[in-house]
């Protein structure tokens, strides 16, 4: 069966060297799964033998003895050469099929004019579609000219491990051959989500904790989290069950919530009921803080630097390890060492009823 081709061999050479301007998370990927499948790019296989799909805009004669092939970009270069565009029976311009393939017109190659053009049954693989996202998204190069050059490459992108051979890929294949630049500047490569019977997670099995009654159960935040700090975003795979969810809500929401809660009981009853008044804290306050409120203060300021580095470089995962470590020492450890200092600042000591026992 005949095919047509992207001739990816041609320009193979410089996709890997533009690979070298991404950045990857995780970074092995960029000169590993990636990189490696780049090295042995092979030329590319774009048509199908289907109905349904966006045709091929490949006009050819109808009789070998003049052969002719056209190729077509524009609604506009097809009007020039046919007398209109197609249209469905709204009247609507339709560059899709039956309405396309009613273009036809006599060869201009053939001078006893009996040959015609008719455009080739074959339709273009998906996959061309999703690659050509960054471009056809805003209809590039008929509109929207400046917002495109001054949003291409796309500053991040995200997808499962696999499309290292699938969108990632043609995504690179289409913009190297068409503006010699990566589709993107920063890319997570992220693991397969598993089901809890070992699987790849498929809505057919429904071998997955129903998203919506775990919402219920914990929150939305508790499955963000859940996802957001396991290995799935460095490129492991992760075992979506409800006790990882549980965990979140145990190990880092819970906590979170009662130190919160336990300031604000106290906050604003403290300094004879006027509660205490948030600022930046100075030189001289830090010269009279106790050793652990600079240490706390000095802890999360690190905090917000270290968090910030990671989210810029795209490790969530990292991310919310240092928060997790800092919200361990700021419960653990602050919170439950000053209770004593914060019951004493409150005029009318809390009764043990209303004080937070969870801190």
């Amino acid at each position: 069966m005949s095919s047509w081709f992207v001739r990816v061999t041609a320009f193979r050479d410089r996709m890997v060297e533009l690979n070298q301007e991404i950045s990857w998370t995780p970074e092995h990927i960029k000169d590993g799964q990636f990189g490696k499948w780049l090295e042995g790019a092979r030329d590319w296989s774009i048509s199908r033998n289907r109905y349904w799909g966006s045709p091929i805009p490949v006009w050819q004669s109808d009789d070998p003895a003049y052969p002719r092939v056209d190729v077509y970009g524009s609604l506009a270069e097809l009007e020039r050469d046919f007398g209109r565009v197609p249209t469905n029976e709204a009247g609507e311009p339709d560059l899709h099929r039956p309405f396309i393939d009613e273009l036809t017109r006599s060869n201009p190659d053939d001078p006893t004019g009996r040959s015609t053009m008719r455009r080739i049954p074959d339709v273009f693989d998906v996959w061309f579609d999703s690659g050509s996202m960054p471009f056809a998204q805003v209809h590039y190069p008929f509109e929207n000219t400046e917002w495109f050059e001054h949003h291409f490459p796309g500053d991040f992108i995200v997808e499962y491990v696999g499309q290292t051979r699938g969108w990632f890929y043609l995504l690179h294949v289409l913009s190297t051959a068409l503006f010699d630049r990566p589709a993107f500047r920063s890319c997570v490569s992220h693991g397969i989500i598993l089901g809890d019977d070992g699987r790849k997670a498929s809505k057919s099995l429904r071998n997955f904790p129903d998203p919506m009654e775990m919402f219920d159960a914990y929150g939305s935040d508790a499955v963000r989290w859940s996802l957001m700090s396991s290995p799935v975003l460095r490129g492991g795979n992760l075992v979506v069950a409800e006790e990882n969810i549980r965990d979140s809500v145990r190990q880092v929401l819970l906590p979170l919530w009662s130190t919160y809660y336990f300031f604000t009981l106290y906050a604003g009853a403290a300094n004879g009921g006027d509660g205490y008044v948030a600022r930046t804290v100075g030189a001289d306050d830090a010269a009279r803080l106790g050793a652990l409120d600079g240490y706390v203060l000095a802890r999360t300021r690190s905090l917000v630097e270290r968090t910030t580095a990671l989210l810029d470089a795209y490790d969530v995962a990292a991310a919310c390890e240092a928060v997790r470590e800092h919200l361990d020492v700021l419960t653990n450890w602050y919170v439950r060492t000053q209770r004593d200092r914060f019951w004493a600042e409150d005029p009318v000591r809390s009764t043990p009823s209303t004080r937070c026992s969870s801190c």
